[in-house]
């Protein structure tokens, strides 16, 4: 997963790279720009399993990534209100999840 994933970079990215991998940005026109990406990388011979990337319009202390093995997040750009939540959310996820905060 991808917290706050903006233009959808990184998840694109690591779908071409063979894994699964959810974007979930809540700024409209960064969704939007998101999902182009990924119907440009999709297009082609790029590899990409239909399911394989999600592209999710939403608040990512709403959205349940409680199953994930791996999370990234730019959590530079949350206030301390927004981290604590993040951090309640995260106490939720499974043993063993790995989280990669910029």
């Amino acid at each position: 997963y991808d917290l706050g994933s903006g233009f959808g970079k990184s998840v694109v990215l690591a779908g071409l790279l063979g894994l699964n991998a959810t974007g979930v940005e809540l700024v409209e026109q960064r969704w939007q720009g998101a999902c182009a990406a990924l119907r440009r990388a999709s297009s082609g011979a790029s590899g990409l399993q239909p399911g394989q990337v999600r592209m999710v319009k939403g608040d990512i202390i709403q959205f349940d990534f409680s199953d994930a093995d791996l999370v990234f997040t730019d959590s530079l750009a949350f206030g301390d209100d927004l981290m604590e939540k993040f951090n309640q959310a995260a106490r939720r996820m499974r043993n063993g999840t790995q989280i990669i905060s910029a």
